[in-house]
């Protein structure tokens, strides 16, 4: 496997382990909406992350459908499992907005390595 491939296959279980980790190891918010924040740049960098960079739109379509079903299983698996975490519909709409931002870069940067 490549470098690449690691590398997201990381990164899916660092977003499954911040999203799961027992509520009292998790630091106090510097901000209210820090949480959000962190939630949104997981996700963000999902997409890139699962892309390379180079896939086609359709493979960039299902990426981001993955994102986003992962971003709503990680809540559900809050809110089923014992460790203190609540699902957030907030937290829902900030991970949904990361895969969407970081589609849209991807779409973009591709657009561009193309011209």
């Amino acid at each position: 496997m490549t470098t690449r491939i690691w590398f997201a296959i990381l990164w899916t279980l660092v977003i499954l382990v911040s999203c799961l980790v027992p509520a009292q190891s998790v630091p106090d918010s510097p901000a209210p909406s820090f949480d959000k924040l962190v939630h949104f740049a997981l996700f963000f960098i999902f997409v890139p992350a699962w892309s390379g960079w180079t896939p086609t739109l359709r493979a960039i379509v299902w990426i981001a459908a993955a994102g986003l079903v992962y971003g709503l299983g990680t809540e559900l698996l809050q809110a089923i499992l014992p460790g203190g975490r609540q699902a957030e519909v907030l937290d829902v709409l900030a991970n949904a907005g990361g895969v969407l931002v970081g589609t849209a870069l991807v779409i973009l940067v591709n657009n561009q390595m193309s011209t």
